[in-house]
């Protein structure tokens, strides 16, 4: 996996280290959950040397290593965890209603990028959903174990 200079060569791959705390059932949901988020940076930014998007994986990896390792494979914990991600807490609004037009859980951020003519929408730090509804989602996709392509929230 490439990735960016604040990351050490050395380090453990995401796999690695979500296996060293039981959670490798993690890792295609949260390569899934990443994947919706591919260049909300560089829009929010406004900056396209920031492509490609490494901020989901680096703020992910913060989370993996601050997990308590009492809590390890607790999937619940991990959800939680999760949810909390700064990149999470971003929302894309319309520029002339206000309203929250992108959900990362109905599109991806690219998908949405393309309605967008001027691609440079306004942000604002309350999510179009909340830690819960994340947690919810994430777990519910465990469960069934999905791990195919992208599918709204339900």
């Amino acid at each position: 996996m490439s990735t960016p200079d604040s990351i050490e060569h050395d380090d453990p791959d995401l796999l690695q280290v979500l296996e060293s705390l039981d959670f490798g059932h993690w890792h295609g949901l949260l390569m899934e959950l990443c994947s919706r988020f591919d260049g909300w940076i560089v829009d929010y930014l406004q900056a396209p040397e920031s492509s490609p998007d490494y901020r989901p994986l680096v703020d992910i990896a913060q989370i993996l290593r601050e997990f308590p390792h009492d809590k390890a494979g607790n999937d619940v914990e991990m959800a939680k965890a999760i949810a909390g991600c700064d990149f999470l807490v971003r929302a894309a609004r319309d520029r002339w209603g206000g309203r929250v037009c992108w959900d990362p859980f109905s599109e991806t951020y690219a998908a949405f990028a393309q309605r967008f003519p001027d691609r440079y929408p306004y942000w604002e730090a309350h999510p179009a959903r909340g830690g819960s509804a994340l947690t919810a989602w994430m777990l519910k996709r465990l469960q069934r174990g999905d791990k195919s392509d992208l599918r709204p929230i339900e």
